[in-house]
Formats: C-alpha cells, structure tokens, sequence
C-alpha cells in the first residue's frame, strides 16, 4: 500500500528507492506463492482449491495472490490495481483473529451512528 502511495505522489514519483523498494516486495510476494505452490508438491493446483474433492470448491483468495504475483512481471497497463487488493488480504485476518473480529464488528456497528452524526454536521 505504501509504495502505491509513494508512486502516486507527485513529489515521489521519480524517486529510484520506490522502484527498488516496489521491485523488492514483488519478489517477496514471488517468493511467499513459490512456498506455497511448492508446499502442495506433486499436486500444485491444489493452492487454488480449498477442496479436491468433489464438489470442487476455489480458494479465490490464493487465486487473487496468484493473479496480483504474476501481473507484476506482466507489463500490462493498469495491472498494477491488482496490488491494491492484496491489501485485502488483511481481511482474512479477521476470521482468524477472534479480538480483530471483536474490533471489526464493533467498527461496522458504528458505522451506523456515525451515519447519524455526519447528518447532523451538515444541517
């Protein structure tokens, strides 16, 4: 997230250190589907499937991993929005995370009084 910030501001778009810190996360993120797509060994389809039963059932999310690595060596333009939905990724922290879930649903039950509030601001 940070590096598509540093891209997009004006004053930091020349900089060589965001090339190099960009290039370096990429292949961070090469090198996390390689693990992962290595640890299913002689079955590497199975990352992108959360069953290999039937009814076959997709991981979307390790789907989207695969598709947001792979963009990045692809010059294509506008690909690069494919980064931004890695930041996603943290979402599926919450169903992990049982305090982040706590936090997460108490934020979105806000939502709705702080709704209520922007009303009152702008009377």
């Amino acid at each position: 997230g940070f590096v598509i910030a540093a891209e997009s501001y004006s004053g930091l778009e020349d900089e060589e250190w965001v090339g190099a810190l960009d290039q370096a996360i990429t292949y961070v993120f090469l090198l996390e589907f390689l693990v992962k797509v290595g640890a299913c060994g002689v079955r590497p389809w199975a990352y992108f499937l959360l069953s290999t039963r039937p009814p076959i059932v997709v991981d979307w999310w390790n789907t989207l991993d695969a598709f947001v690595v792979i963009g990045a060596f692809i010059d294509i333009p506008g690909v690069e929005i494919l980064r931004v939905f890695k930041l996603i990724r943290i979402l599926r922290l919450v169903r992990a995370l049982p305090a982040l879930r706590s936090f997460v649903a108490n934020m979105v039950e806000s939502l709705n009084s702080l709704f209520y509030v922007f009303m009152l601001l702008f009377l």
